[in-house]
């Protein structure tokens, strides 16, 4: 028994590093996206191409996607991090109902966006630099929030990530052990701060929560290996 868990231990650190890695080459594409883009907006219109490979991903994988291949959320764990104040997140970016206004919100900016840069004539540079502009906009604004109450705070009500959760529901799904003593130390950790205590089901003992990255790091803080994903 304890050979197993120390061989689980030893995968868990071994796929946290290599999502780090993985974190780190995409910073490459946020600068593309960013700085590239604002000077040969042509560039953006492989934004929404990311998204939409992002987007397949969540058919099978759920928000995986968002865990490790988003460049902005790369930029939040790597960097913002380091940095953030960390203060009670307000329940704002925590009720359902809020994320619904945030995407009403958000996409409304988009659309703004769009019109004012393709008012007198639609060009692909044109559209490159309405996705350019969106992304270098919501990227700053979840700079601020991350600076302030934790680096993925934006991702809670980012809309790329909420379309992404409405195709992830049951795609990711966690296995609680008997020996789990909801010590917390897995919301802690959280960058989303998913309560998995709180969301293990009366007949399963599992979890299935459509926002989960798989970041992996709830398993890897777990003292008693009580968490795995099936």
């Amino acid at each position: 028994m304890l050979g197993n868990t120390i061989e689980e231990s030893l995968k868990i650190k071994n796929l946290n590093l290599r999502r780090k890695k993985i974190q780190y080459l995409m910073l490459i594409f946020l600068f593309v996206f960013v700085d590239g883009g604002w000077h040969y907006p042509l560039i953006g219109i492989f934004i929404p191409l990311f998204f939409i490979l992002m987007l397949l991903i969540a058919f099978y994988k759920g928000r995986v996607s968002c865990g490790w291949f988003c460049p902005r959320g790369s930029l939040f764990e790597i960097i913002i991090k380091k940095i953030s104040l960390n203060h009670e997140r307000p329940k704002i970016f925590k009720d359902i109902r809020y994320r619904r206004l945030f995407f009403l919100i958000f996409s409304c900016l988009f659309l703004f966006f769009y019109l004012a840069t393709t008012f007198d004539q639609i060009s692909l540079i044109k559209t490159g630099r309405v996705f350019v502009y969106y992304y270098v906009t919501v990227t700053t604004l979840g700079i601020i929030l991350g600076i302030l109450f934790g680096e993925r705070t934006f991702c809670l009500i980012c809309l790329e990530g909420t379309i992404l959760s409405w195709f992830s529901e049951g795609k990711v799904v966690m296995e609680v052990k008997e020996n789990c003593i909801k010590c917390g130390n897995c919301q802690k950790v959280c960058s989303l701060s998913l309560c998995i205590g709180d969301l293990v089901g009366k007949v399963e003992r599992t979890v299935r929560n459509k926002d989960c990255l798989k970041c992996y790091q709830c398993l890897d803080s777990c003292p008693m290996h009580a968490l795995r994903f099936k």
